[in-house]
């Protein structure tokens, strides 16, 4: 790259650089460009990021999805963040404008800065920072958990649907040869991301309650109930083992009516969290320190929703926690001006409205939720494609040099 800095001191530098710089530099000099595709480069900015605490809102709209900025610094100085509007177009092989419109692709989450949309029968991972993206034929009508495994460095992704076990044959005016939905089988299925497959998981002996699956620590966690009917629990799939675990719920969350209720999964401070909303009256969270029974679920904060703000909150959802213990909350339904972002601070009980400037109007008025993401330059490929190939090999003689200093 240079002779005047080592190699380390250029890196380190650059991985300092927003998202945006970083892709614009590409174009200085070809040792530059590799060095941005590297594995150890990019996982070094990614942590940069990260610290910094700075990301990316992300929203569908007619059509398009919508993304900007957020400065939490600022957002610390201030009653509202300063937040920069721009749009942000899916680069992929299939038409994605005509699915948003028709309301078929979602935005299931995101990891690392790597987003998860999915739609019937797709599955897509994209970039929106370096517009990559990969298509994943999966299931219709299935639930997609998507996560990163960061003691072995690899994404991971799994798939709960519910299937026939009968052979498909058209319905008949008697009913033979049908088969009624409750009598439908569970099926897990995880991806590889080496062979670009999925591998079924036999005997799953629950129904899934909750559309969120969380990755967190090497398991796949989701709220379920096992088949005998018995209470909701909390299911983990550990997926170095392939095998289930189950944890009960706080006891007070039974007695709660499930239609005026809702519990959802999350990981709030990097602990794996339960966000539970009784509507228009209260949200609770509560941290899982260890594994076990009842007793490992401890209270974070009780935030109470007929107070918190001037108008009615129906519920809550948790976006994003920062080191200082505050959380950026999603209300619903948005305030009258507009208002759908609320920073709080469990400690003090008091939080802040964050305004979203040159948000549309009408978009204001909806209920669609906002996710988030961080900018990364991470890549979404196939494992097994030669560009892949080429950056282990690099990525081995980055180390075998680095070793000889």
């Amino acid at each position: 790259m240079s002779s005047l800095f080592p190699d380390v001191i250029i890196s380190n530098i650059l991985s300092r650089l927003p998202v945006k710089s970083v892709l614009r530099f590409r174009c200085v000099c070809k040792s530059w460009c590799r060095l941005f595709r590297h594995p150890k480069f990019i996982k070094l900015h990614l942590d940069h990021e990260t610290e910094k605490e700075n990301f990316s809102l992300l929203w569908d709209y007619q059509g398009k999805i919508c993304s900007t900025d957020y400065n939490y610094e600022c957002s610390l100085s201030s009653l509202s963040s300063l937040l920069y509007n721009e749009t942000v177009n899916v680069d992929c092989s299939i038409d994605f404008n005509d699915l948003l419109r028709m309301g078929l692709m979602l935005i299931n989450n995101s990891c690392n800065g790597v987003v998860c949309l999915t739609a019937p029968g797709i599955v897509i991972l994209w970039n929106p920072s370096t517009r990559e993206s990969t298509r994943i034929i999966s299931r219709r009508d299935a639930f997609i958990g998507f996560g990163y495994d960061s003691d072995i460095g690899e994404f991971k992704m799994v798939e709960l649907s519910r299937i026939n076990p009968m052979i498909p044959t058209k319905r008949k005016r008697n009913g033979v040869g049908s088969s009624h939905y409750s009598d439908w089988e569970n099926c897990l299925r995880v991806y590889s991301f080496e062979s670009n497959s999925w591998k079924v998981i036999p005997k799953v002996s629950y129904k899934i309650t909750s559309y969120e699956i969380v990755f967190f620590k090497g398991a796949f966690h989701w709220l379920a109930r096992p088949c005998d009917g018995s209470k909701q629990v909390l299911v983990s799939f550990l997926m170095k083992d392939k095998r289930f675990q189950e944890v009960l719920l706080p006891q007070h969350f039974y007695q709660d009516n499930t239609t005026l209720s809702a519990t959802r999964v999350g990981v709030v401070g990097g602990v794996l969290a339960l966000i539970h909303t009784v509507y228009n009256i209260r949200t609770e969270i509560w941290l899982m320190k260890e594994f076990g029974g009842i007793n490992s679920w401890t209270q974070h904060c009780f935030i109470n929703l007929r107070i918190i703000r001037e108008h009615p909150i129906a519920r809550l959802t948790v976006m994003r926690s920062f080191k200082n213990c505050e959380l950026l909350l999603q209300m619903y339904p948005p305030s009258q001006d507009g208002t759908r972002l609320f920073l709080y601070d469990p400690n003090q009980g008091k939080g802040r409205a964050v305004d979203i400037h040159d948000m549309p109007q009408k978009f204001k008025k909806q209920h669609s939720p906002i996710n988030s993401y961080i900018r990364t330059l991470t890549w979404v490929g196939s494992n097994t494609s030669e560009e892949a190939t080429q950056r282990k090999m690099t990525l081995r003689s980055w180390t075998k040099r680095h070793l000889q200093q």
